[in-house]
């Protein structure tokens, strides 16, 4: 009879006994030698397109003399607001990186730190009570 305690359970993660599992891949504690986390910085890079596209269509249709000039300047704010949008948006990626005999792997993550943080610490807890 197989006894499988569950200690943590959230959508994509169960942490048992004896396992692991991350987004239905399983891992042996047993083979686990560390978990960990690795942080995917903000990507704002399209923000910043957004942002400059915006600006330059914006100067474009205050110099000009064009009869486009208002539809330009109003386009060029709205494009620079999405830039904002974008930029205040982004967000950092937490992987958690999982160390085994075989090597170090990346596996699924989350936008939200405390979650891949307590996940974690229950892990290791678990690993090193060794029961």
């Amino acid at each position: 009879m197989n006894d499988e305690k569950i200690f943590y359970e959230s959508n994509s993660v169960k942490l048992t006994n004896s396992k692991l599992i991350i987004d239905g891949q399983y891992y042996q504690l047993s083979q686990l030698n560390h978990i960990g986390m690795r942080v995917i910085p903000k990507n704002r890079s399209l923000a910043w397109k957004f942002l400059a596209v915006g600006i330059i269509t914006t100067i474009v249709g205050i110099v000009t003399s064009f009869e486009f000039k208002l539809p330009l300047i109003i386009i060029g704010i709205l494009i620079f607001a999405i830039g904002l949008l974008l930029f205040l948006k982004a967000k950092e990626f937490y992987y958690f990186t999982l160390t085994m005999f075989s090597g170090t792997k990346n596996s699924a993550g989350s936008h939200n730190r405390e979650i891949v943080e307590k996940i974690i610490e229950a892990t290791n807890n678990k690993m090193s009570s060794k029961s």
